[in-house]
């Protein structure tokens, strides 16, 4: 029995091994004539030779505009995503501590964009920071870019927590907060290079929104001033 089926198994192989060979033949055979036929065309129906042509240039130049009008998301920096997704402080609307986008009937999820001009001892600096939403709520895992797109701050909202870290255009942190709404905790700030990145500047105490005590240091890393006590304690 199985001699019988490795017998018709090979019969088999060899029959479509057969028709395989028939086709090759007839591509064979027909292809010349094919050839030919195109050659003659441009003498016989060059009209249709120039709409072709006309046509090929046209769906070539449209995919090469749309390339390169439309980069892949994965080519684009992680700031020009942020601002394609963002919406500016105008087209929200505050209602029972919730943000709502314009006409929108449900709370707001997704990115707003503010773009703010801060006070950096002796300098202004301007930044875009971009706050996430969730259900009307600033919620999650914000960040901040300078005008050069260059890494500003990781800010943290809602169950998050409320810390904050900045950042200096050289890449050293700037700053460290336990509430960037300094309305408790501790603020640090850090001196640029070329000082040791950590090398401490200023620290701030806050309660209840009021700075309770400070103390400074200059780039050396020499305290240079203190006062512990700012407001009468209560």
């Amino acid at each position: 029995m199985s001699r019988k089926r490795h017998t018709s198994t090979r019969y088999a192989a060899w029959f479509s091994f057969a028709l395989n060979l028939a086709d090759l033949v007839e591509i064979a055979w027909i292809m010349p004539s094919l050839l030919k036929r195109l050659r003659s065309l441009p003498s016989e129906r060059p009209g249709l030779v120039i709409l072709l042509c006309i046509a090929w240039m046209l769906v070539a130049a449209f995919v090469a505009n749309l390339v390169e009008e439309t980069p892949f998301d994965e080519k684009r920096s992680r700031y020009e995503l942020r601002d394609l997704e963002a919406v500016g402080p105008s087209l929200l609307s505050w209602k029972e501590d919730r943000a709502y986008l314009n006409k929108e009937v449900e709370p707001f999820s997704g990115w707003e964009k503010q773009v703010v001009t801060l006070e950096d001892f002796a300098e202004e600096i301007e930044v875009s920071l971009f706050i996430p939403y969730r259900n009307g709520q600033r919620e999650g895992h914000g960040e901040g870019y300078y005008s050069d797109q260059r890494h500003f701050s990781d800010t943290f909202y809602g169950s998050e927590g409320h810390s904050e870290t900045t950042f200096y255009r050289s890449g050293q942190i700037r700053s460290r907060s336990s509430d960037h709404r300094l309305l408790g905790g501790t603020s640090w700030y850090y001196y640029d290079s070329p000082s040791p990145n950590g090398q401490k500047k200023f620290r701030g105490v806050w309660e209840g929104g009021v700075l309770v005590s400070e103390t400074w240091w200059n780039s050396e890393g020499v305290e240079t001033s203190s006062d512990k006590t700012l407001i009468p304690a209560r």
